[in-house]
């Protein structure tokens, strides 16, 4: 039990920490609970933090994907590599023609006689731009090769160090001849360090959700390359602007509207107690 002062009548705030194991899903769940008692009316707001454990075989199995896409990555880069040079020199080249004009030529009246007397084929210029936006495929690919390295070594290290954390927390004897000082001071270290992967864990799984954007728009621009399939691409090239004047003032109306929900039933209901949640509990509705 905690000591007669540990909760006073100058308590605010109060959290709840506890961890969950599976062994059927091998699924490691951190739960806090936060109590606000600055009110009649105490309210409480539970969050879920979960991280998967991995078996040696699902282990070996996310290594080798993730090398595999290493791999992927690496070919594409060196497939787009000079079609992306090719960009950006046509890139600056088009930039840079106004400061050609600015020098005047000469010009001879019987070579102008002379050209529009012989007509010649036009010489073929061949390029390595495959209209193709392949600077935009490099980078993308390498961010990609980073963002699977360091996940791989996030996975290497949890695959390592996670299992123990959790045998930590589930190992402390509560009924010990420790103080609660000290076994308060061991799990919140131990709660801590699980904590932490899982927040690296979730912040790969946010860059993963937006590095998969990137790719789908990707793959909707590739979808040029044949006039059969390029249906979506006109689209929205046609739509484009039209469709980001519609997502500029649907924006305004929804988070408008959104405010006005906290405002209106903030101090009813949970759902709408923040902004955050009435954003939320609005897009759900």
């Amino acid at each position: 039990h905690p000591a007669t002062d540990y909760i006073d009548a100058n308590t605010v705030e109060l959290w709840f920490y506890t961890a969950f194991y599976v062994p059927s899903s091998r699924m490691a769940t951190i739960m806090g609970a936060k109590f606000d008692l600055t009110d009649m009316r105490i309210t409480a707001n539970v969050h879920y933090r979960q991280i998967a454990v991995l078996s040696p075989s699902q282990y070996h199995v996310v290594v080798g994907w993730t090398v595999a896409g290493i791999v992927m990555s690496a070919i594409s880069i060196v497939l787009a590599f000079n079609a992306a040079l090719q960009e950006v020199v046509e890139f600056f080249e088009d930039n840079q023609k106004w400061l050609k004009r600015l020098h005047l030529k000469r010009v001879n009246p019987k070579s102008l006689l002379k050209s529009r007397t012989m007509r010649t084929a036009p010489e073929r210029v061949y390029s390595a731009n495959t209209t193709q936006p392949d600077l935009f495929d490099v980078v993308l690919n390498i961010a990609m090769i980073f963002l699977l390295v360091a996940f791989l070594l996030n996975q290497r290290n949890n695959y390592h160090k996670l299992t123990g954390v959790f045998a930590e927390i589930a190992d402390i004897d509560w009924g010990s001849d420790l103080t609660f000082q000290e076994k308060i001071g061991s799990f919140m270290t131990s709660l801590s360090s699980a904590s932490d992967m899982v927040t690296t864990e979730e912040t790969f799984l946010t860059a993963a959700f937006w590095m998969l954007c990137f790719c789908c728009v990707r793959l909707i621009v590739f979808m040029r390359i044949h006039p059969s399939i390029s249906s979506i691409t006109e689209t929205f090239i046609s739509v484009g602007r039209e469709l980001v004047n519609f997502l500029f003032s649907f924006c305004l109306i929804y988070i408008f509207l959104a405010f006005i929900a906290h405002v209106r039933f903030g101090n009813m209901y949970d759902e709408f107690a923040t902004f955050d949640l009435s954003l939320i509990t609005q897009f759900s509705l």
